[in-house]
């Protein structure tokens, strides 16, 4: 039991560790849900501090989520999973042992004055605090949405998560920017918050 709980606070202690090492490089800037919509019928409510909860529906779906920001160079974007005492397991997932698989990952962008013209943005890379084993998240934007391969993160749960993706090329409207991002799952994560970064360097 000791080193079960050793190895807990190991792994609680690196995770604690990577995320303050990517707050410290990138300038996260959280974005506010403008609005929300799920194909299972799950409930998706708005929090204050910008976070998401889903409640209800736990099978298959995809939620959408839509925001507006002022930045003019976005250049990549942080999808975070939170935990949450009076989730099952404390989460971050809906499922009994608290674990989640986001299979795929879509963003959508267009100038707000254009909004007909929302078109994809595809993803060059991603990276994530944790990576349940036989899993990757390069799986969380190859374009499989019915797969169950993707970002999951057994044996880690109950903590924050998160997961970064680079945008193979910038989003630059001069003018304000509609955002849309879909978040494919086969097993639901409960509490989300997006975030989106204005930066030169490449996502660490």
């Amino acid at each position: 039991e000791k080193v079960v709980e050793k190895a807990k606070a190991n792994l609680s202690q690196k995770i604690d560790n990577l995320s303050t090492a990517q707050e410290k490089a990138i300038e996260w800037h959280t974005l506010m849900p403008r609005s929300l919509s799920s194909t299972n019928q799950a409930i998706l409510k708005p929090q204050a501090d910008r976070s998401v909860i889903a409640s209800g529906k736990k099978e298959k779906g995809i939620y959408t989520f839509t925001a507006i920001t002022s930045l003019t160079n976005i250049t990549g974007v942080r999808l975070e999973a939170l935990s949450d005492p009076q989730l099952p397991s404390k989460g971050p997932g809906l499922a009994a042992n608290g674990n989640f698989v986001v299979t795929e990952f879509e963003v959508f962008a267009a100038p707000t004055d254009q909004p007909e013209s929302l078109s994809k943005v595809k993803i060059a890379s991603g990276t994530a605090d944790f990576l349940q084993d036989g899993f990757a998240i390069a799986q969380a934007f190859n374009g499989q949405t019915n797969s169950q391969q993707g970002w999951a993160i057994s044996s880690a749960m109950g903590y924050d998560h998160w997961a970064t993706f680079r945008l193979e090329k910038p989003v630059t409207h001069e003018k304000k920017t509609l955002l849309t991002f879909k978040i494919h799952q086969f097993h639901n994560a409960a509490d989300h918050r997006l975030r989106s970064e204005e930066h030169t360097s490449e996502l660490q």
